[in-house]
């Protein structure tokens, strides 16, 4: 399914994040699906579960204010030192109500 997501879903970028994005899988027309992807030179494994988690937190509460359906898979690029969780809920925030316009 990721790679999937990867190769045909719609692709939106803000800062050091990549958004893909597709309303039409089976099944996740209410709920959402969510795969993050962090590469092992943003930082060690203290570094990455971290963004994860700030993702994981963002992502539930767009969910709740119904922005988030379908599946997503979220890429960062970067270190993990160079960015804040105020930057990443930023980023989020810009990306999903830029897809509500469209």
């Amino acid at each position: 399914m990721i790679q999937t997501l990867l190769h045909f879903g719609h692709r939106s970028f803000s800062g050091r994040l990549t958004i893909y994005q597709d309303k039409t899988i089976a099944g996740l027309e209410q709920s959402y699906a969510g795969a993050y992807l962090i590469p092992k030179r943003a930082g060690n494994a203290v570094k990455r579960n971290r963004l994860k988690r700030w993702l994981r937190e963002d992502l539930r509460e767009l969910h709740r204010d119904g922005k988030i359906n379908g599946a997503i898979a979220i890429r960062f690029k970067g270190l993990a030192d160079e960015v804040t969780h105020n930057i990443l809920r930023e980023n989020l925030r810009k990306l999903f109500n830029s897809g509500e316009s469209n």
